[in-house]
């Protein structure tokens, strides 16, 4: 029951953005959408923030789980943006709200635990360890984090494949061998 019950908030919750701004949303708002007693909020959530926290793992993970199982990086990846670009308008939302830099913190976050993750999957023979694979993590989450970012903030839906195929050519050194080359 509390995971559907945190689902259930975490519905509302996008549901309501859909509808208004984030920085007109508050517990009392969606409670009343919810159906649901103040306490119960509070049993499964500390404020808002934590919803659209919850949320953003829940995706995250089924991004992963779903991409564990792809047959190559780039597969993995289209996985991920296609999950991105479903939730854009979601993103837009977050994005233009006051708070949206510790919403761009929420994703980076999110990001670097899949990343982490799939990297860990995909490369689990690989020397790079410690320090190293702290800032190559860092570096490629906040760079895949910006570029969902920036897609998300265009009018236009993204070029799923274009961009899937940009971030793992950024993901496997590939551009970079381009440029060193040229």
């Amino acid at each position: 029951m509390p995971i559907d019950t945190k689902q259930m908030i975490s519905d509302h919750l996008t549901s309501l953005l859909m509808k208004k701004n984030l920085e007109d949303i508050t517990v009392k708002c969606l409670v009343e959408d919810c159906r649901i007693s103040r306490q119960t909020f509070y049993y499964h959530f500390q404020d808002l923030t934590d919803v659209i926290q919850w949320k953003i793992h829940q995706r995250i993970q089924q991004s992963l789980q779903d991409s564990l199982k792809a047959a190559s990086l780039k597969e993995a990846i289209r996985i991920f943006v296609s999950g991105a670009e479903e939730n854009r308008k979601l993103l837009k939302k977050l994005l233009d709200s006051p708070r949206r830099a510790q919403m761009e913190g929420l994703l980076v976050q999110a990001v670097h635990s899949y990343l982490r993750e799939l990297f860990g999957h995909r490369f689990s023979g690989s020397p790079i360890t410690g320090a190293d694979l702290d800032a190559l993590l860092c570096f490629c989450s906040y760079g895949m984090t910006g570029l969902l970012l920036n897609q998300a903030s265009q009018k236009s839906a993204a070029d799923q494949q274009l961009l899937t195929e940009q971030l793992c050519r950024l993901l496997t050194g590939e551009m970079f061998h381009l440029i060193q080359n040229s």
